[in-house]
């Protein structure tokens, strides 16, 4: 059987050492990037070839990738304003003249969403201290502390003590703290607070006799921030993480199944559900969209686009009646006003590639992928249209080590990799279609975009 991979992005480890002073890159000849009025055509995207293997439902279009790689450029644009980045200095913050602003040289730093505060590691690794990127005072300190967050308004750390302990919380304006869960029976881990509903926390959790193997994730749980109405969301173990709606009212996760074919024997795929805050579970209305045998289908990575009317998935269709046991993977991309489907096919999930990124007009989608081998591994953009594919940047890692966001008017693409051949911070013109190298060259790792 072929199962989607999973990769957890866990958040950078802590440890010390301040600056406070700002410092900034040194001044490079930069290249201005083109202007959207410019007379740059955009490139035209090669006709879609006939296909022997089909989907379950038949799409609306298909897209075929670009035969010729973007080429990378010679000489060095300026980097927009607002983004975030790390490297083995500290974390930095570009500014409007293209120089960078160092926040702090401790390279394993978690920047508060406001910007104010950070935590950092003790030097024995027992624990973290909150620190005032202004001042550079110790805030607050978390001994024998193994795994910290900030809340989305930067006025909490969630933490836990030790691996798959306890989630308990400082809040920063009370100076209080409090185990959240204290359940001696169970271990949890990954707690997000809910979209638009901060009130209440996400994670997983599982009993405490129980282990799991690669891929082990745990029950869906959700509890009040404060501690109380801890539920179990679903009995079944998740296959992916669960993401929220942008409107904040339900969830969409995947579960493993398990289903009789032919000589009775079993095979294992992987199917979404939904978690509506009002109304509990309820399986994912995949007949809305033309699927019929949903055994013959795995779903990862659901992704919701930015308005929350479409949504993504790497999808797996497998065809039982082919002598020579089909499968073909690709890109399922979902209208839930009007309930069309296009499926973006001939990509295929590299080890461990596994998120998809719209750009914010829900015209395209950035992954990682394979296409006819090893020697098209790398980061795509695809029109959710299933009209234009280009190939933007070749990585032979074999997995997906690409940070990639759009800019709020979906123009620009900016991006790292964590490949020696790639170091650096990259712009994509969505308009024009080229690829920019910026004059941050050393290897970086992309962390957020302020003010795109």
């Amino acid at each position: 059987m072929k199962v989607f991979p999973l990769r957890w992005l866990w958040f950078l480890l802590l440890t010390a050492g301040l600056s406070a002073c700002a410092v900034q890159t040194p001044t490079l000849t930069p290249t201005p990037p083109p202007s959207y009025t410019s007379t740059i055509q955009p490139a035209t995207a090669t006709p879609s070839p006939t296909q022997t293997r089909r989907p379950t439902r038949t799409p609306t279009a298909s897209i075929t990738p670009s035969p010729t790689l973007t080429p990378i450029p010679a000489r060095a644009t300026l980097a927009p304003a607002g983004l975030l980045y790390l490297d083995r200095v500290g974390i930095w913050l570009t500014e409007n003249n293209g120089q960078s602003r160092l926040l702090i040289t401790d390279t394993r730093a978690l920047i508060a969403p406001n910007l104010q505060f950070a935590l950092t590691r003790h030097c024995d690794c027992e624990g973290y201290h909150v620190v005032d990127l202004a001042t550079g005072e110790r805030l607050y300190t978390l001994d024998n502390v193994e795994w910290a967050e900030w809340s989305y308004d930067s006025q909490s750390v969630y933490y836990q003590t030790q691996h798959l302990s306890d989630i308990e919380v400082l809040n920063l304006k009370t100076e209080q703290r409090k185990n959240l869960t204290n359940t001696p029976k169970r271990q949890e881990t990954l707690p997000n607070e809910w979209p638009t509903h901060p009130e209440t926390l996400i994670f997983t959790s599982w009993p405490s006799d129980e282990t799991g193997g690669e891929g082990f994730i745990g029950q869906l749980t959700v509890m009040q921030a404060n501690g109380q109405n801890y539920r179990i969301v679903d009995q079944k173990y998740l296959a992916d993480i669960a993401v929220a709606s942008p409107d904040g009212r339900i969830l969409v996760y995947t579960t493993h199944e398990t289903a009789h074919v032919g000589d009775n024997s079993e095979h294992s795929y992987i199917t979404p559900w939904i978690y509506d805050r009002n109304k509990g579970v309820r399986p994912f209305p995949l007949s809305k969209f033309g699927f019929e045998d949903i055994s013959a289908l795995s779903f990862a990575a659901p992704t919701w686009s930015p308005s929350g009317k479409q949504l993504a998935f790497w999808m797996g269709q497998r065809n039982y009646a082919s002598e020579e046991y089909q499968y073909q993977d690709g890109i399922g991309i979902m209208n839930l006003t009007n309930s069309s489907y296009k499926f973006l096919s001939q990509f295929e999930q590299s080890y461990y590639s596994h998120s998809i990124t719209w750009s914010p007009d829900e015209q395209w989608v950035v992954f990682y992928a394979v296409v006819d081998g090893f020697d098209n591994e790398g980061l795509w953009l695809a029109r959710t249209d299933g009209q234009q594919t280009y190939h933007i940047i070749t990585s032979y890692i074999g997995y997906d080590t690409c940070t990639r966001i759009f800019s709020n008017d979906s123009l620009w693409l900016v991006f790292t990799c964590n490949d020696d051949t790639l170091s650096g911070l990259w712009l994509w013109s969505v308009a024009s279609h080229q690829l920019f190298r910026t004059t941050i060259s050393t290897s970086v790792e992309l962390l957020d975009w302020i003010t795109p």
